[in-house]
């Protein structure tokens, strides 16, 4: 979790789109700090990861609420400056204007060459 609240290695506004496969967690889960930092292009990935990932991103900042709060009375204690959570629920809910679903085994055309299919593995 610390490996998180790392910056990102680039700028997130130079990310012009996504490829979601699935939605695990360890998948989608920074999505929402992507967002916040910048990124504002699309999201490619199936009607079913979407969903998954509407759910299981807003619980996970409400989760991640939770945890800071313990997190920080801790820090504290110690003289560490307390940390906000990654991203909010709010923050996961607008990320996920973003998100656009792709019919199953559809070929789509993201760019003039790039082209991407969903499919079982």
């Amino acid at each position: 979790m610390k490996l998180n609240y790392e910056p990102f290695l680039f700028d997130p506004k130079t990310i012009d789109f996504v490829l979601l496969t699935h939605g695990h967690i360890d998948h989608c889960g920074l999505i929402p700090k992507l967002y916040t930092q910048g990124f504002k292009g699309k999201i490619y990935t199936t009607a079913a990861t979407l969903d998954v990932c509407s759910i299981i991103l807003e619980d996970s900042a409400e989760i991640q609420d939770k945890n800071i709060q313990q997190e920080n009375r801790r820090r504290m204690r110690t003289g560490q400056e307390p940390r906000k959570p990654l991203y909010t629920k709010d923050d996961a809910k607008a990320c996920m204007k973003l998100f656009q679903a792709i019919e199953y085994r559809k070929i789509i055309n993201i760019t003039d060459t790039i082209e991407a299919r969903f499919q079982d593995a």
